[in-house]
């Protein structure tokens, strides 16, 4: 801890300033100081070394440069294993956008600059085109500023495990300036969009042009239960309780780190996204011809089947099926059905807004069903869906109040 005292007044008999501090040398606390004819000067020297000490107790962030840091870094979240497969994989996702640009800079040379020059260039030119150009190759495009704050939020996450393991004093990335996102509003499919969807699967399935067995029984689930992709995928006949009419929440396939498509036995993403729910008997119907259907396919493969739980909706030999695959199956039926949204969390935000909106379900009971885990999340999510509802309140007020007044006025 640095301080300032004063000091032996000079021969002319003027005051002077003591700049004092103390340092590890061979292990022991020495006292140092350093005098000043002005008090100003002795504090701002006092602060001075106070910061150098500490700096010097900090070490190894001149032996790594960023990539070699942030891919250690990565590794030691991975082997820790509390962070879900999916968190990982987001966080080398960001990585990989990052390290191209600031990548070879030392450790303890980052500054806050190269935080802010970085996530204007990510802004500018950090993604790549969709299609290759003449060359073969991928032209840069522009990221979003959602995905580059998202990047911003590892990069500041990385940092601040730098500043405890001592390899820097201070985390670079903490007054960087973040690009700024409005926050967008769920996007949901209106009932004419749904039955143009449902009825695009329809002709699909009779043209045999429907991609992936079942698709239209996906879509069905999806929309009536409100479950994740991941949850979805991870459903087996094992938690279908035919007589209950529920299915349970308990398992999701995911992409990890390596890009393997995993099943995730009794994990999801919140202790709230462990649930039951309650389908509908149609649903019900269609779940029990499909759990026909998977059993001949399962006796046909024979002992090269899968030898984990019956899943509902299976890749070939009933292995787990990618996320994303199924996701461009789905974004082809929206194209067919000349849709716009995203696909499988439309059809999650479409059974939250049409319960809370056209059926004027409690929030509760569409935050349980959802698996948020807390009410506070449903309504910052839905806040239009509820919006609508509460005019809706306001206007019937009105009409009682109306007719009441009216009822009074009448002779």
């Amino acid at each position: 801890m640095a301080s300032v005292a004063s000091g032996n007044p000079t021969k002319d008999g003027k005051p002077t300033w003591l700049a004092k501090w103390s340092e590890n040398v061979g292990g022991k606390r020495v006292q140092r100081s350093k005098t000043f004819r002005k008090a100003s000067d002795a504090k701002a020297h006092a602060r001075k070394m106070e910061v150098e000490v500490e700096e010097r107790g900090v070490g190894g962030g001149h032996a790594f440069t960023m990539e070699v840091f942030l891919r250690r870094w990565l590794a030691t979240l991975k082997d820790r294993g509390e962070n879900s497969v999916t968190t990982i994989r987001g966080y080398r996702d960001k990585l990989d956008l990052i390290i191209p640009h600031i990548g070879h800079i030392r450790l303890d040379k980052l500054s806050t600059r190269d935080c802010d020059e970085l996530y204007a260039a990510l802004l500018a030119r950090g993604g790549r085109s969709r299609r290759k150009n003449k060359d073969g190759l991928y032209d840069p495009a522009p990221l979003s500023p959602r995905t580059v704050l998202h990047a911003h939020r590892v990069l500041h996450t990385a940092l601040e495990a730098a500043r405890r393991w001592n390899f820097v004093s201070r985390n670079a990335a903490s007054d960087a300036k973040a690009p700024s996102v409005r926050k967008s509003k769920a996007r949901h499919y209106t009932q004419e969009e749904i039955g143009r969807i449902m009825a695009a699967l329809d002709k699909a399935k009779e043209e045999n042009k429907e991609g992936y067995p079942g698709l239209d029984l996906v879509v069905t689930v999806l929309l009536t239960s409100g479950i994740r992709r991941s949850e979805m995928l991870g459903l087996a006949f094992d938690t279908v309780d035919f007589k209950a009419q529920t299915i349970t929440i308990r398992r999701s396939v995911v992409v990890d780190d390596d890009g393997r498509v995993i099943l995730r036995e009794d994990e999801v993403k919140t202790d709230e996204s462990y649930r039951v729910i309650t389908m509908p008997a149609e649903v019900m119907d269609m779940l029990l011809k499909r759990k026909a259907w998977i059993a001949e396919q399962k006796l046909l493969w024979g002992r090269d089947y899968f030898d984990g739980p019956l899943l509902v909706f299976p890749d070939a030999g009933g292995y787990p099926y990618s996320p994303d695959a199924m996701t461009r199956r789905l974004r082809q039926v929206n194209r067919r059905a000349k849709v716009k949204g995203q696909p499988a969390h439309g059809h999650r935000h479409s059974m939250a807004t049409h319960l809370l909106v056209g059926e004027k379900m409690d929030v509760k009971t569409v935050s349980s069903r959802l698996g948020h885990s807390s009410v506070a999340i449903t309504l910052d999510l839905y806040t239009h869906a509820l919006e609508e509802s509460d005019r809706a309140a306001a206007n019937a007020m009105a009409g009682i109040i109306n007719n009441a007044t009216k009822m009074q006025r009448e002779p």
